[in-house]
């Protein structure tokens, strides 16, 4: 353990009085590391390169793949069933035209509960 005390001189400057016989030095973890070069890692050990990832930010969303198979029945002359309601979200565009007192209320009536 490592004990000291702070000492003043009557110049006001101040001094830490350490006893450094029992302090360890510890290596951190960075100077523990050590790259090694591929070849001499044995084959098993070495993970495979990551294949690239397809881009998921223009993907079709569930929403749009339902509506799009809502037109597609509606357009082949069958029903769509009841019980399956889906309308699409609406935007910032579609409140254009209301009027800022009324807007609040009817966002209200348009969230599901």
């Amino acid at each position: 353990m490592v004990n000291g005390s702070i000492s003043s001189h009557a110049s006001r400057d101040f001094y830490l009085d350490v006893d450094v016989s029992e302090a360890i030095m510890r290596p951190t973890p960075a100077s523990l590391a050590r790259i090694l070069p591929r070849s001499s890692v044995p084959r098993k050990l070495v993970r495979p390169e990551l294949r690239p990832q397809p881009n998921k930010a223009n993907a079709p969303t569930l929403i749009s793949k339902l509506l799009e198979q809502k037109r597609e029945t509606i357009r082949a002359g069958q029903k769509w069933p009841a019980n399956l309601r889906i309308e699409e979200p609406l935007t910032r565009k579609d409140w254009v035209g209301v009027p800022r007192d009324l807007r609040a209320e009817l966002k209200k009536l348009v969230k599901e509960k």
